[in-house]
């Protein structure tokens, strides 16, 4: 299988450094000229450019780097010397041949021909800059809405129904649904809460939506029973987050029309179908797919490209039922997807013929983009072919693997916690010398004076009856908590309160999982380090063997980058 490894994402990644500006050194203008720019290392003459580099540092300070690469901020050093085992393992990878393999060729010569497509609908993409305002409103009113409810949920649909005829015939929603709540049959929800529409479940949203202010909407069937509602108000909340996504999404929306309505504009341009011929083909019938898989007709013409036959046609149509077409056959919806598909293929066809009539094979950003893809994939046949194959991991070294990280497959310590929360931190330490002095917890919560009511403060801590890791609980309190055993009473607070005296009613410590319970994704992690340590251990091995030059030292690379005395640390 032909694909990009994540060890080789530095490579593979189609992205700009936005808004990096490094100042010029005298160590920046000290390095050497290659094929026209800044080389900061060569191998074999081939360059590791300040441009590819900044690039690449630019994404690891996004965030966008593979899993467990031990390259960091401070560390620019170790980037370069990563891109440099990268071209060395790509050298060799050539130098044996692998870009000849059929199917690396075959998998080349895909990506150029969507790679110039790509490239052509991103530059049509980019001259449309700015979204819709309506469409931005639209989108923002939909997702920042917000209604205020007054709701109840009825348990049986009788009740609800008869609610709904009640209020048909002018009876009072608040004396009706009282009613209610007194016999038992339904219990107040959400009254006079403005809630998002966006985060209602999708039928309340429905209904919602349905129903004028100061309205009372459809009853609702949800787990439970039915909810009846009044709509009191609503209104757009004002929210910055929201209007950036929606003028985002407005913008795609956009975007995506116009090019949608220009390849349709160069398939009526350029694309001529047999429509008679179109029209016969039926793939409902006994035979199905067969006939026609062996079809070589002329089905569709576009200018500067090869005929679309009846099979490739066919082909693609079929290619759109992953599960098997048989199903899609017997209840006759083959047929009626045929348009659609060829449409399809034709908007494919007419895309490349453009982006050859405007030469986007010859620009920088498409050599850019297709030499990045062939790295990719020629560093992970590298790694499938040449490294896998040489790493063993048995039983016993799967066992050592677990030894080494047992911490990292355990389960977590948990604790089972309660608590009384106090207004004043005197009141509190009372509370805990008698504690500690021996008096009955549950007395004391009955009896003990400052103590919050559990109701009355927001962000009050709730101490759950079952046990929580112990990881998850705030910092301050797993500060207060360390070294704390099973029995023990703890203060925790500061500022201005809550202050709380924690009782530690029991501790379930870390326990080791059981190997085969973690065989799986330990088996996958460790062969994921052992490929690792093997592209270095090759990228060490073909050093010795190809020429390397590298015109900068930590601290020069460094000054390079603005970063001073810091890069003697790096």
């Amino acid at each position: 299988m032909i694909r990009s490894l994540s060890i080789v994402s530095l490579l593979a990644a189609v992205c700009v450094l936005a808004g990096a500006a490094y100042p010029t050194s005298p160590e920046e203008s000290k390095l050497p000229m290659v094929e026209g720019r800044k080389a900061l290392a060569t191998v074999n003459g081939d360059p590791v450019t300040l441009d590819e580099f900044l690039e690449q540092l630019g994404l690891l300070h996004q965030g966008i780097q593979e899993p467990g690469a031990k390259i960091h901020r401070q560390e620019p050093y170790d980037l370069l010397d990563r891109l440099i085992n990268i071209k060395l393992i790509l050298q060799e990878a050539r130098n044996i041949g692998l870009n000849e393999v059929p199917e690396v060729k075959k998998a080349l010569a895909t990506y150029r021909r969507e790679a110039m497509g790509m490239i052509l609908l991103g530059k049509r993409s980019r001259t449309i800059t700015a979204p819709d305002p309506a469409e931005v409103r639209k989108i923002y009113e939909a997702s920042a809405r917000e209604a205020k409810l007054t709701s109840f949920l009825i348990a049986k649909e009788d009740d609800a129904a008869a609610l709904e005829s009640q209020m048909k015939a002018g009876g009072s929603y608040d004396a009706l649904t009282k009613a209610l709540v007194d016999a038992g049959k339904a219990r107040p929800g959400d009254q006079g809460v403005w809630l998002r529409t966006s985060e209602m479940l999708p039928q309340i949203r429905e209904a919602v939506t349905g129903t004028k202010p100061g309205g009372v909407g459809p009853r609702v069937k949800v787990a439970g029973g039915f909810v009846v509602f009044r709509l009191e108000e609503v209104r757009a909340a004002e929210d910055e987050g929201a209007r950036r996504e929606a003028e985002r999404q407005a913008l795609d929306q956009k975007r995506s029309n116009a090019l949608r309505a220009y390849t349709d504009d160069l398939v009526k341009k350029y694309a001529k179908i047999d429509e008679p011929l179109f029209g016969r083909l039926d793939y409902e019938t006994a035979k199905g797919f067969d006939p026609y898989l062996k079809d070589g007709r002329t089905l569709a013409r576009v200018e500067g490209e090869p005929p679309v036959t009846v099979r490739d046609y066919s082909e693609a149509l079929l290619s759109k039922y992953y599960h098997g077409v048989e199903k899609a056959i017997a209840q006759k919806k083959v047929n009626a997807r045929k348009r659609e598909v060829l449409d399809e293929v034709l908007g494919k066809r007419v895309i490349l013929a453009e982006a050859k009539r405007q030469g986007i094979a010859r620009t920088p950003e498409y050599k850019t983009t297709v030499k990045e893809y062939e790295d990719g994939v020629l560093f992970g046949v590298f790694v499938e072919r040449v490294i896998d194959p040489d790493i063993k991991l048995g039983d016993p070294e799967l066992r050592r693997y677990l030894s080494a990280h047992a911490s990292e497959y355990a389960s977590p310590e948990m604790m089972r916690l309660d608590g009384l929360a106090f207004d004043k931190r005197p009141r509190a330490e009372d509370a805990l010398g008698k504690l500690r002095k021996g008096a009955d917890f549950a007395w004391m919560r009955a009896n003990a004076a400052g103590q919050i009511a559990p109701a009355s403060t927001d962000g009050l801590l709730q101490f759950d009856p079952h046990p929580v890791v112990t990881s998850s609980l705030p910092s301050g309190l797993r500060k207060a908590l360390n070294g704390a055993v099973a029995g023990d009473y703890r203060l925790f607070g500061d500022g201005n309160g809550p202050f709380y005296v924690v009782f530690v009613r029991d501790i379930v410590p870390s326990q080791p999982q059981p190997y085969e319970e973690v065989k799986g994704g330990l088996q996958k992690k460790a062969f994921e380090e052992k490929r690792e340590e093997a592209v270095l251990e090759w990228a060490k091995k073909l050093r010795s063997a190809y020429t390397v030059k590298t015109y900068v030292t930590r601290q020069s690379l460094g000054a390079i980058l603005g970063m001073g005395p810091a890069a003697k640390g790096a």
